[in-house]
This record gives structure tokens, C-alpha cells and sequence, in this order.
């Protein structure tokens, strides 16, 4: 990319978590638009379908082949699972239950999780001060968004919406620690993302024939599949080309701070499309989000004390 030449790497990362924020953040919107008149199964299944079709022809057109390495079509088989698939199908579930901006709240959890199992199962990827402080930082602005929710009991939802979320986000934590761990990347960078969505098509499409009710394309409003087609071309396969750039570029803990922006993008979502209001909560955990996601990626250097 132009960019990738021009700004320096911490910049260049920044961007990067800012883009696929940008295109992450409005799939809550779309799930929630979409749950209303399909099963979660076969959501998921139609939104991966249009990701994997998508970039096949990209493949295609590039006459780049599919690899002949299996050990690579096992390792993107369960990243699938557990980066895609099932994290889709648990925030599609948790949609029917609880409203979009709580599920995108719930979804900061995720750099929590991440820099713990990072710390154990990444030799490169050690606790350090500005990790430590920037997810705490980056964790104390979820909070201001969160907990007020819960402690004044004005959250309109229900435990098992909540329990969804959290599951999603700890299937997330998984993948990006995953990822780094085992999977080494490909000259071709459309290859990862590719076989990750083309594979849990294997699945995905039986699973909604047996488990979901009938599919009848003609009952879905025009409304829906804008949605899904949105979900599929910016959430999941451009999404995707992002997430495993900044993964082996950087690292799975700087890319786990994207969840700490997704909030925000579905928050101002929420004021534009939905009549919300802004507050003096939502802007002090703007400032205390983006500082910590700052910080954690080494954008903000810690300060030096002196006696």
C-alpha cells in the first residue's frame, strides 16, 4: 500500500486499527437489521458466502492459485471457527437479545483477554508497562460505557444476549493469539482470509439447512440484504485482508485493541442513524479509548520519572 511507504511503522499501525475499526464497527448495525428477518446460522452463512466470493474472484482475477499446503488449510479451518464463524454466529444470537452498542461494549473485553493469553503463549509478546498501562487505560474508558449501564439496571437485556458477547469476544482472543503463534504468512496476502471464509463454508452451509427454518430469498426486504452484503464485502472480507495485516505485522495484542474503537464507531452509529444523544460519559471514554489504544502500541512513549 501507498501509505505503508510513506508513514512510519507506529503511524502506519494506527491507521490500519482505525481502518478496520471503520469497517468492523458498523456490522453490529447491519447483524441487528439482518437478525430481524434471518436465523443466525444462515446470516452467518449468507454474510461469508459473499466475503468468500468475493475474494475468490479477486484470487482469480490475480491468477493467484489456492495452496497445496494442508498444515496451512488446517491452521485457516479453525481460525475460521473461532475468528469467524462462531464469534459471528454468538453476536447474531446476542443481537436478538441485547441491543447493538451493549454487544459492541461487551466486545472491549477482548484486548483483556488477549494480552493475557499473549503473555503465555507468545514469546514476543511479554507484558510489558506500555501494554499493561494501555489496556488498563484503554479498559477504564469501557468501563465509563459499561458499567453505568449495569449499575443503574437500565441495560435492556437479558443474561444469555450478555453471555453470547462475551463468548464471541474470548472466540476472538483465541484466533488473533492463534494466528500469530502458528500461522506464517503467505506471499499472497488475499490467500489467509481467503481460506479462512471458503472453509467454514463447509459447514456453515449445512449446519443453517438442518438447524434453521427454510431460506426463502424472495421473503428478505432489499433493507436485510444491503445489510448482509455490507457485513460481507466491508465487514468481513476487506475486514479481513486488515486483520491479518496488522496480526503478522504486529502482533495479536496491538490488534486487539481495534475492540476497544469498535464502541465508538457503533455509539456514533447510534447518534446519527438512531437519534442518540452524545454525553459527557461517551467523550471521556472516547479520550480514555483512544489514549490506551495509543499507548499499548507504543504510539504514546510512557514517561520517565525522575527523583
Amino acid at each position: 500500500m501507498i501509505i505503508e511507504n510513506i508513514m512510519p511503522n507506529r503511524s502506519h499501525l494506527m491507521l490500519n486499527i482505525l481502518l478496520l475499526a471503520f469497517l468492523w464497527g458498523p456490522s453490529f448495525l447491519f447483524i441487528k437489521i439482518a437478525v430481524v428477518e434471518l436465523p443466525p446460522i444462515t446470516l452467518v452463512a449468507l454474510r461469508i458466502g459473499f466475503s468468500a466470493l468475493l475474494l475468490l474472484a479477486i484470487l482469480k482475477y490475480q491468477k493467484i492459485p489456492f495452496p497445496r499446503d494442508f498444515k496451512l488449510w488446517k491452521q485457516c479451518f479453525f481460525m475460521g471457527i473461532v475468528a469467524s464463524s462462531l464469534p459471528f454466529v454468538l453476536f447474531s444470537l446476542s443481537l436478538q437479545h441485547i441491543d447493538s452498542i451493549l454487544t459492541s461494549l461487551i466486545n472491549g473485553t477482548t484486548p483483556i483477554t488477549t494480552i493475557i493469553l499473549a503473555n503465555y503463549f507468545l514469546k514476543d509478546e511479554r507484558f510489558t508497562f506500555n501494554r499493561l498501562f494501555g489496556v488498563l487505560l484503554g479498559f477504564s474508558g469501557f468501563l465509563v460505557l459499561f458499567l453505568p449501564t449495569i449499575l443503574t439496571g437500565d441495560a435492556s437485556s437479558d443474561s444469555f444476549g450478555m453471555a453470547c458477547s462475551l463468548g464471541a469476544s474470548f472466540c476472538y482472543a483465541i484466533g488473533m493469539v492463534y494466528a500469530r503463534k502458528n500461522i506464517k504468512a503467505p506471499k499472497e496476502p488475499l490467500v489467509l482470509p481467503t481460506l479462512q471464509l471458503f472453509t467454514s463454508l463447509i459447514y456453515l452451509i449445512p449446519l443453517a439447512l438442518f438447524i434453521d427454518p427454510p431460506f426463502n430469498p424472495k421473503a428478505i426486504s432489499l433493507t436485510v440484504w444491503t445489510s448482509i452484503a455490507a457485513l460481507g464485502f466491508l465487514g468481513t472480507a476487506f475486514a479481513f485482508i486488515v486483520y491479518y495485516k496488522i496480526i503478522m505485522k504486529y502482533g495479536a495484542t496491538a490488534l486487539s485493541t481495534v475492540t476497544y474503537i469498535l464502541p465508538l464507531f457503533s455509539i456514533t452509529l447510534g447518534v446519527l442513524f438512531l437519534e442518540e444523544s452524545l454525553s459527557l460519559q461517551f467523550c471521556i471514554a472516547t479520550m480514555l479509548i483512544l489514549l490506551g489504544t495509543m499507548v499499548a502500541n507504543g504510539l504514546i512513549p510512557r514517561p520517565r520519572l525522575s527523583f
